[in-house]
This record gives structure tokens, C-alpha cells and sequence, in this order.
């Protein structure tokens, strides 16, 4: 399945992947708010926000991500989650096991 991003596509997708809109926006807007500003009119017209791992990473893409929900889920925009496990990612040790019971 290809997703479309709303920025290049005329037409309105199902689904919005949050890091390619982000990159696009980026390239204009260097703020969380000048880009939580461009994202959101494409972001609350759509019925689902792709959110991946690389999303999470980065700390203006990860603020631009909160402040995007924000205002998102209000509109009715459901979230899906693409969390890979890559344990240096999230400042573990390579080779780190998941937690997956507690």
C-alpha cells in the first residue's frame, strides 16, 4: 500500500504519513509552530495520521508530533503507531532486548 502525503497530493488521502508531510514542511518552516501551523490544515481533513519511529526521534519533529496531536485528535483524526525496535534509538545498548512483560 503507498501512502500519499496530503502536501503532494491534490486529492485528500485516508491516511497521512506524519514524517513525510513533516519533511516536506520543513524545508519552509524551521519552527514547531510555524510547521504545526502548515501541517494542520491537511492533518485534520484526513482520517488517519501514520506516526513511525523516526517521528519519536527527533526533538523538533517529536514537539512538532505533540503539538500536531494536539490539535488532531480533537478533529476526529485517529493515530496509528510504526514503532520499530532499534535499541540505540532509544539510547540503549545495540543488542538490547525489549521489555516485553513487566
Amino acid at each position: 500500500m503507498k501512502l500519499s502525503t496530503a502536501m503532494s497530493d491534490p486529492h485528500m488521502p485516508d491516511v497521512i504519513d506524519f514524517s513525510a508531510v513533516f519533511g516536506e514542511a520543513y524545508a519552509s518552516h524551521q519552527t514547531p509552530a510555524g510547521l504545526v501551523e502548515t501541517l494542520m490544515p491537511d492533518v485534520s481533513k484526513t482520517s488517519w495520521l501514520l506516526i513511525t519511529s523516526n517521528s519519536l526521534v527527533g526533538a523538533t519533529e517529536s514537539t512538532t508530533l505533540t503539538m500536531v496531536l494536539e490539535r488532531a485528535i480533537p478533529h476526529g483524526v485517529a493515530i496509528a503507531l510504526d514503532v520499530a525496535w532499534h535499541p540505540e534509538s532509544w539510547g540503549l545498548e545495540p543488542g538490547s532486548r525489549r521489555l516485553l512483560h513487566e
